[in-house]
């Protein structure tokens, strides 16, 4: 209030002297822009934006407000902008000073304004969609034009504040996962001379480690060395690296750790405020062990990890390895599938709960029961739970999503007795958690009871089918069955007490036509489907009016496999023979029905180990006849 008494007085007094020594106007510009800086020392926008509303209303015919009016008010609202990238107060705070912005379009790029405009609000508007992931290229692109239109009416732009502006939209694409526009952008910035700077190079790098193209390591270290030495930062050879740690191409562990090498080097021979750019970070030896973990390199893996460690302890600048580390390095070993490598990744598990700067976390331990799991050992499943206990008792927490999935997984191939019952207590587990399990979970569980040969594995296995269904219907979509629980279901019908195997997978089956016709294109028959109905068909016993209906099933459900556009494979060929030499008695007609499949299944070229062998047990006598056709064709042709 005391401010504005005093521009009226100020004001008044003027008029009363000799105004041709200067301009009323000038002399209230510099009055508010004495208010407005007083105003944005206190971190009040609002007021900033009020008191240029009614400056507006004051002198419409005027220049006022200033062009530095604009910019101080957009200055003091960036300021209100936080941290936190969503943040959706900062869009309105950015849509707000936009509006600004084009007010003062409005005024000053008329032909009577002589003032300059200054590019220094764009770049602060452009900042702040930056902060949200919004990259407002509309914004950009049109003060490019105004640049270019009008380049007397703006103060000269430096290269930095241009860049910077750019930088800004690039940054946005970036950060928002749209690598080809953030490709394009820079394309344009070329084609505008606009320099690239440090922080430029920087998205750019980071961006070709998003993209996965193949050549995207060589284009990545390409720009890399066209930098000059003196502006290349940890940043930029940490994105090259991250870029050849997630290359499939043959090498790439032995680039990046080139790379992380020589900025060791740089490092080692810098020094003052250049040395602290070029600290190797451990995001760095991070990925310059996981380039080697996933080509299963253990050796140059285990000796960057050992290196990261001892510079560790003789500079302490450098970073010691933390939890992420050590599981790029167990995940490398899990990736090996032996069972030495489970060990040592036991023994890394075990170093790792002994030290105070790389404590285990859910993920190391899920990463040693996986490594154990892929190991082969006939006791995996024993020695994975143990490690499930130890995160338990170390973390003091419940397992996450991602646990209890390869504990699902572990039970599923495990073929365990017991594994349906794990299944269902892991189930449990997570519920309990709060962690809602999702159609691959129950699909994990289902699978586990259809391999544990239990008697009662079909009865729980389609019990469990029948909760998925309720659960979908009641509006969890997460759960809804698909072709896989479907299968998995059929699948538990082998070993299983049910009577009629034949009859309740045909069921199963025919479901699942109904559900794909009624526009549930989840639920569609695939071969394996349909050879798991072939081996229910196989393995139903009981009278021969049972076992007859199975082999009709049988035939049924293999002529209609190409009405259903399923293709069959060699194990559909063998499982249909299997069920012919199980269910027909009549050797004649057995043998006829057979031969008719086998010779189709030479026609398609699909006659491999496993089919022979299955003529060899289940139809011995046209096995041997076929075998001494082709004895007889064979010397035929040798004779010939």
């Amino acid at each position: 209030v005391n401010s504005f008494v005093m521009i009226d007085l100020y004001w008044r007094e003027y008029i009363k002297g000799d105004s041709s020594k200067a301009s009323p106007t000038y002399l209230v510009g510099i009055a508010y822009q004495s208010v407005l800086s007083k105003l944005l020392k206190d971190k009040v926008p609002q007021q900033m934006t009020t008191l240029m509303t009614k400056l507006q209303e004051f002198s419409p015919d005027t220049a006022l407000p200033w062009p530095q009016h604009y910019t101080m008010t957009v200055d003091a609202w960036s300021n209100t902008c936080t941290n936190d990238k969503n943040d959706e107060r900062i869009r309105g705070t950015a849509s707000r000073c936009e509006e600004l912005l084009k007010q003062m379009e409005q005024r000053h790029l008329r032909v009577e304004s002589d003032k300059m405009i200054s590019f220094e609000p764009y770049e602060r508007v452009l900042w702040m969609y930056g902060r949200i992931r919004h990259p407002a290229e509309h914004l950009l692109a049109h003060v490019m034009n105004l640049l270019e239109k009008h380049p007397d009416k703006f103060v000269v732009v430096s290269d930095d504040t241009l860049t910077a502006a750019w930088n800004h939209v690039l940054k946005a694409f970036h950060l928002s996962n749209q690598p080809n526009e953030v490709l394009q952008l820079w394309q344009r910035m070329d084609d505008r001379n606009v320099k690239s700077n440090s922080t430029t190079m920087e998205v750019m790098l980071k961006t070709l480690s998003h993209t996965r193209h193949p050549d995207d390591p060589i284009l990545a270290e390409q720009v890399l060395r066209n930098m000059d030495e003196c502006e290349r930062k940890t940043a930029h050879y940490e994105a090259v690296v991250v870029t050849w740690s997630r290359s499939l191409k043959s090498g790439a562990g032995a680039k990046a750790q080139a790379l992380l090498e020589e900025l060791e080097q740089l490092y080692d021979n810098a020094d003052g405020r250049r040395r602290r750019e070029l600290i190797p970070t451990v995001s760095i030896y991070n990925a310059a062990i996981t380039a080697h973990g996933r080509r299963r390199n253990e050796a140059p893996a285990h000796y960057i990890l050992h290196r990261m460690m001892e510079r560790a302890q003789n500079d302490p600048d450098c970073p010691l390895p933390n939890s992420t580390t050590f599981d790029a390095f167990l995940d490398g070993l899990s990736r090996q599938r032996s069972k030495t490598a489970a060990a040592k990744a036991e023994e890394m598990l075990t170093f790792m709960e002994k030290t105070d700067f790389a404590k285990p976390n859910k993920r190391s331990y899920t990463t040693v029961m996986t490594a154990i799991i892929r190991s082969g050992d006939l006791h995996a499943p024993e020695r994975a739970m143990r490690i499930y206990e130890r995160m338990l008792e170390s973390c003091e927490q419940e397992a996450d999503a991602l646990t209890y999935g390869v504990l699902l997984d572990m039970w599923a191939k495990s073929r365990r007795s017991n594994a349906g019952v794990m299944a269902d207590q892991i189930l449990q587990k997570m519920k309990i958690s709060g962690l809602n399990p999702n159609v691959v979970s129950y699909n994990n569980a289902i699978l586990a009871h259809a391999r544990s040969k239990n008697a009662g594995a079909f009865t729980r296995a389609e019990a469990l089918l029948r909760g998925m269904q309720e659960l979908s219907m009641e509006g969890d979509k997460s759960i809804k069955p698909n072709t896989v629980s479907y299968t998995n279901v059929i699948q538990a019908l082998k070993r299983s007490a049910v009577e009629n195997k034949a009859v309740a997978a045909t069921t199963l089956f025919q479901e699942m036509l109904n559900e794909h016709a009624n526009g549930n294109t989840d639920v569609q028959p695939n071969v394996i489907t349909v050879n798991s109905v072939l081996t229910a068909c196989a393995f139903t016993k009981g009278d021969d009016e049972t076992r007859k209906r199975a082999i009709q099933i049988a035939l049924n459900i293999f002529s209609k496999m190409e009405q259903h556009a399923i293709v069959p494979n060699s194990n559909s060929f063998r499982t249909l023979l299997e069920a012919i030499g199980r269910q027909v008695s009549d050797m004649t007609e057995r043998n006829k029905m057979a031969e008719i499949a086998f010779r189709r299944c030479q026609r398609e070229g699909l006659v491999d180990a496993s089919v022979v062998e299955t003529l060899r047990t289940f139809l011995p006598e046209l096995y041997d006849t076929l075998s001494t056709s082709a004895d007889t064709t064979h010397s035929g042709n040798a004779q010939q």
